[in-house]
């Protein structure tokens, strides 16, 4: 098998890779099977795409291992957070996560210098089982042999996590948190709500799990006392782990897109903001299939060119370059970089969570709701309808005409984000905080179901 006749060092490892998953791994040969591939004769950009339904739940745990192993060969297992389907179970393997540690160590010293700092991290994701929390969690600890680093993990309770940045703040020279953008979010707005002196504890965030808008990143940025700088994303999925970091560059090509809607565009084809990250390509072989992500990597259960479901595309330094030069922008963007963008799962709905996550964020309704919401959606010829449950505040008691005058702007700044064909119709429904259904598995279940 081939690529390219003259293949890349990335291509050549991508090749190595499908060699051995087709001769090793009995569920990746009964997918190969299925499709009558001769591994010989076909080019690897021909070969089957895989994905959640079609190779995951089709094949047993143990038939998407390498044969000769089982479970117990493997210090811990993990799974998916379960927000919308059944949890899936993914075994790690010890001396792969070992290496981890210098790439996450690498990210958090480029931007924080966090070994130089005594610095107090904190997990903001679930814990549990979940894959995120975990492997947070041990690339964290490990990466405290290289200076004076502690690491708290208070599992997505914004109580528990003001009490203890209450109690440990003055102790640290800096405080990074690490997780998904609305458990960040609540422990910021109930620490600022207590009145703590949180622009004063030199507090970083870094976030993954969703894109997030303009609007949020200034407004956190002002809540902690920091800038732009002091916010940085990176990208990572159960299956693959952690696949790209952002890099200061690309930090600082973002912080030039907060307030440029156009520049946004020009850059992403998108008035949102993105996940935009560095891939090493050689560990997690990325490619662009019909508009979504699609991976290949040898862990302890392989993935050949595995979607993901996210949508993205593979941005080279030269494009950038030219958008920067057209807006004239004094800015160099480092040369032969290749910049993963992420925008979002594609779930085979019109709108997204992040859709309303930014119209929310635009329309600064958390002086009303909690940020979080369950939604569904209906599409008909006439019109895209839209259910919100959305649970109020303490204290909070919107009459029938302040309703409908929310309704509308909402409407008007959904249809705005997704320029929609069909009139946006939106019914919100509130809901008294007691109901709140809260977090699962550290992750918010945004979908209404039956």
């Amino acid at each position: 098998m081939a690529m390219t006749k003259q293949q890349t060092k990335e291509q050549k490892h991508v090749v190595d890779i499908f060699n051995k998953v087709s001769s090793s791994c009995l569920a990746y040969k009964k997918h190969l099977e299925s499709y009558k591939i001769d591994c010989k004769k076909i080019n690897f950009l021909d070969l089957p795409i895989c994905d959640k339904d079609g190779y995951t739940q089709k094949y047993s745990l143990e038939d998407r291992m390498y044969e000769g192993k089982c479970l117990a060969d493997y210090y811990m297992i993990c799974t998916s957070s379960g927000s919308t389907a059944e949890p899936t179970i993914w075994p790690r393997d010890y001396d792969y996560d070992q290496g981890l540690e210098p790439p996450h160590t690498r990210f958090l010293e480029n931007h924080f210098s966090f070994t130089k700092k005594k610095t107090l991290i904190i997990i903001a994701f679930g814990i549990g089982t979940t894959q995120a929390g975990m492997m947070h969690v041990k690339a964290s600890w490990e990466g405290s042999i290289h200076g004076k680093i502690s690491v708290i993990t208070p599992n997505a309770d914004a109580a528990q996590t003001v009490f203890l940045l209450d109690k440990l703040h003055s102790y640290y020279e800096q405080i990074i948190t690490i997780g998904y953008p609305p458990i960040i979010a609540d422990f910021i707005d109930l620490s600022i709500e207590k009145k703590l002196p949180i622009n004063k504890w030199n507090l970083k965030i870094i976030f993954a799990g969703e894109s997030v808008s303009p609007l949020w990143r200034k407004e956190m940025a002002k809540k902690i006392g920091g800038t732009s700088r002091d916010i940085v994303s990176f990208y990572g999925s159960t299956e693959a782990g952690m696949i790209g970091f952002e890099s200061k560059e690309i930090n600082q090509l973002v912080s030039l897109c907060l307030d440029n809607e156009e520049l946004r565009f020009d850059l992403f084809k998108t008035f949102n903001l993105p996940t935009v990250v560095e891939v090493d390509f050689l560990k997690k072989f990325t490619e662009i299939v019909n508009g979504e992500i699609v991976i290949t990597v040898d862990q302890v259960i392989p993935l050949v060119r595995y979607n993901l479901h996210d949508r993205g595309v593979i941005l080279d330094s030269k494009h950038i370059q030219k958008v920067l030069d057209k807006h004239k922008i004094n800015f160099i963007y480092p040369k032969n970089k290749k910049s993963l963008v992420i925008y979002g799962r594609n779930l085979s709905r019109k709108t997204s969570i992040e859709d309303l996550q930014n119209s929310f964020a635009i329309l600064n309704l958390d002086r009303y709701f909690y940020k979080e919401f369950q939604y569904e959606e209906e599409q008909t010829n006439k019109s895209l309808n839209l259910k919100i449950i959305f649970y109020s505040k303490d204290g909070v008691d919107l009459n029938a005409k302040e309703l409908k005058k929310l309704t509308e702007k909402f409407e008007k700044s959904v249809s705005k984000l997704i320029s929609a064909h069909l009139p946006i119709l939106i019914t919100i429904k509130i809901v008294n905080e007691k109901k709140r259904i809260g977090y699962q598995s550290g992750k918010l279940r945004y979908l209404i179901t039956k």
